[in-house]
Parts: structure tokens; sequence; C-alpha cells
């Protein structure tokens, strides 16, 4: 049985020299990437609209509605504390 939780090799976040390898690696892509997002969205592939909308505009805020079992709709206090 595996152990659950801790350190594992390979977890967790990019350190940020390999971000940035990375990065400079794929940036001669640039206008390549770009061209192909331009002519998807001209094309009017919605995946290709999608992804420039939220890349552009970000995504749309998440909602979630939350009910009782008997789907009730349950009344919810946000208190913000600017202090």
């Amino acid at each position: 049985m595996k152990p659950k939780g801790g350190k594992r090799a390979g977890a967790g976040r990019k350190r940020k020299v390999d971000e940035e390898a990375i990065i400079t690696k794929l940036s001669p892509m640039d206008n390549t990437a770009f061209a192909v997002l331009l002519k998807g969205v001209k094309a009017g592939d919605f995946n290709f609209v999608k992804l420039f909308m939220e890349y552009r505009f970000g995504k749309p805020a998440s909602k979630v509605a939350l009910t009782d079992t008997k789907g009730n709709d349950l009344p919810i206090v946000v208190t913000l504390n600017l202090g």
C-alpha cells in the first residue's frame, strides 16, 4: 500500500528556472500560434473563440446554487472584513 500525502518526486510547481527554459524554447513559435488562433477565431471555431475570450477578458465567475435537501435555496451571507 502506498503512503498518502507528503512529498513526492515531480510533484508541485515547476521551478522558476524550468518555467523560463520552457518559455524560451516555445517563444520562436509565438507568431505561428497567434496566426493559428487568429485563423480559428475568424473561422468561428467555438474552441478558438472560447480560448481567445478567456485569455482576453478572463473566465466568467463561477456561480454555485446551494439548496437544502428539499430543493429550497439557502440564504448565503457574505461578510467582508475591510479593516
